[in-house]
């Protein structure tokens, strides 16, 4: 599919709320007015507008749902949102108030770092696309919910890392964007849940220890049967983050700002969590942030 201002979007809604996501490529929108969504609602429209976080170049929306409503469908249309383009582009889907199978299905994935690796061998002309099996899967049963359950990228991949700062934010970014590409037909028409682990945050391991920086040590004060090319894995067994509050923050709103507001906004140190719990039609789910506490 082609690409404009709009890379995917990503969506919880309970029956009478929506909180979506608008991942656009990255870069500064002219202006916010020309990204609209739009709720269709039989022969009724309403309009909304959103809030641009230019941390991660996205748009949120949290808005009422009509009342009573079964099914509606919603667009994201840009209208020349960049310097010298005139254009408009949709991106339509559909938002339920309920499961719509007999019986409830979730959809769980995670660590999806090599999209171009299936049972049957290697596809490198589909880099960028999900698993044949994936997207199998997901057509054959047609969950009500999807859940991605952490390492939707790995910083390695399909580079390796940028861990200085400010480039390590745009490494990321571009990270983030092949995995929005990769997945935005599946996150397209069923609420989506996003929970980030340990190689989101450009580590190969997490004991974050309440959100603590990881402890730093000379190479040489370091245990012996770490070894001397083991620094990393010395650092991360002691708990915490590697590459700060700001980084991590930007990387859970990126993947995670389309989720039931937080049971806890932020900690002491200011690092935002986004463990809730959400409750769709008759499953209710309890998202957890383990791997930092």
């Amino acid at each position: 599919s082609t690409i404009d201002a709009v890379l995917s979007t990503f969506y919880t809604n309970t029956k009478d709320s929506l909180f979506l996501t608008a991942q656009l490529m990255p870069f500064i929108p002219d202006s916010i007015d020309n990204i609209n969504l739009r709720i269709i609602n039989g022969k009724y429209e309403s309009l909304y507008k959103g809030v641009f976080d230019s941390s991660c170049y996205q748009i949120h929306y949290r808005i009422d749902l009509p009342k009573n409503f079964k099914v509606v469908n919603y667009s994201i249309s840009t209208v020349g949102v960049a310097s010298n383009h005139n254009y408009v582009n949709s991106h339509f889907g559909t938002i339920n108030s309920k499961p719509q199978n007999k019986h409830s299905k979730l959809m769980a994935l995670n660590c999806n770092g090599f999209t171009f690796f299936h049972s049957g061998g290697i596809e490198y002309k589909n880099v960028f696309y999900p698993y044949k099996k994936i997207k199998e899967g997901y057509e054959i049963q047609k969950p009500d919910v999807v859940a991605f359950l952490g390492d939707q990228i790995y910083e390695s991949r399909p580079t390796m890392a940028i861990y200085k700062k400010p480039f390590c934010y745009l490494d990321y970014l571009y990270k983030w964007s092949i995995w929005c590409y990769a997945f935005r037909d599946i996150t397209l028409n069923q609420p989506t849940i996003i929970m980030t682990d340990d190689h989101d945050v450009f580590q190969g391991n997490l004991w974050g220890n309440g959100g603590v920086e990881a402890k730093t040590k000379s190479i040489n004060k370091i245990p012996t049967y770490y070894g001397k090319n083991n620094y990393d894995t010395w650092q991360q067994d002691n708990g915490g983050y590697f590459m700060g509050k700001d980084f991590v923050n930007m990387i859970v709103r990126s993947q995670t700002s389309h989720l039931p507001f937080p049971i806890q906004k932020t900690l002491d140190n200011g690092m935002i969590n986004y463990y809730t719990d959400y409750k769709y039609g008759n499953l209710h789910f309890a998202i957890l942030e383990d791997k930092k506490f």
